[in-house]
């Protein structure tokens, strides 16, 4: 499944942090929270760390050797895009959805798609800001619990019982074959839902 969340990017968007945290685009109701700017390790130095919640594995190669990457402050939608976002917008729902699903995320959206709805938002966007897809590199570091880290290993994301409290995986989906609602379980350190 594919889960959109949107970065905007655009020179007034520190500006934009430095008055608010958060902020809604009253066009459509997408809401985004600052992420403020850092760096972290990214990728797998072993196996068990390529699959902290589940059985250990070798990571993939794009997954190694670990290095530090540095990422600018941006705006990260708090959560994915739900099924009624997106038909408000694009005028139809995402493949496989029906009315009954309109709070969970758009899935099976393909890339293309994607393009098509930022393309869509952008048209009227308000001045400063273009709507995009978050980097690899910022989607890793928005799922960073916001600590040192020399602490990620010690601390409670690495722990099954706790990261079933903020984020849907195998561990907690109990069966589920679809996506939950959005924002259904407690936002992650930086006040985003749903993101593993």
């Amino acid at each position: 499944m594919l889960h959109l969340a949107f970065g905007l990017a655009g020179a007034s968007h520190a500006a934009d942090a430095a008055n608010a945290a958060e902020w809604t685009d009253p066009r459509n109701g997408l809401s985004f929270v600052w992420v403020q700017p850092g760096c972290f390790d990214m990728g797998a130095l072993r196996a068990a760390e390529a699959a902290p919640h589940g059985k250990p594995r070798s990571p993939r190669q794009d997954e190694t050797p670990q290095h530090r990457v540095c990422v600018d402050g941006y705006w990260m939608g708090r959560h994915e895009v739900r099924r009624d976002q997106w038909q408000n917008i694009m005028g139809g729902r995402p493949a496989a959805a029906t009315p009954a699903d309109d709070r969970r995320p758009a899935t099976h959206v393909t890339w293309q798609q994607a393009q098509d709805f930022l393309d869509r938002i952008n048209r009227d966007a308000p001045p400063g800001k273009r709507f995009r897809l978050p980097t690899e590199a910022e989607w890793e570091y928005a799922c960073q619990p916001g600590e040192a880290q020399s602490d990620i290993e010690n601390n409670r994301w690495e722990r099954e019982a706790e990261l079933k409290k903020s984020a849907w995986f195998r561990g907690n989906k109990q069966g589920a074959t679809d996506a939950a609602e959005t924002g259904t379980l407690a936002p992650n350190p930086r006040g985003l839902f749903d993101m593993l």
